[in-house]
């Protein structure tokens, strides 16, 4: 799992570190989640949050 940064979305954390194409020749998956701007405004991960 590859969580973004703040301010940016997983589209733009997919294309600058490329780690899929990484993980597809080792035969694994990486998933990128976001974090919705209505949750987090700077689309920061809430994870301090219970």
């Amino acid at each position: 799992m590859m969580p973004h940064g703040c301010t940016q979305s997983s589209l733009d954390f997919v294309i600058g570190t490329q780690m899929h194409l990484h993980a597809e020749r080792q035969g694994w998956v990486v998933i990128y989640p976001e974090q919705a701007s209505g949750h987090n405004t700077s689309r920061c991960e809430n994870w301090f949050r219970p």
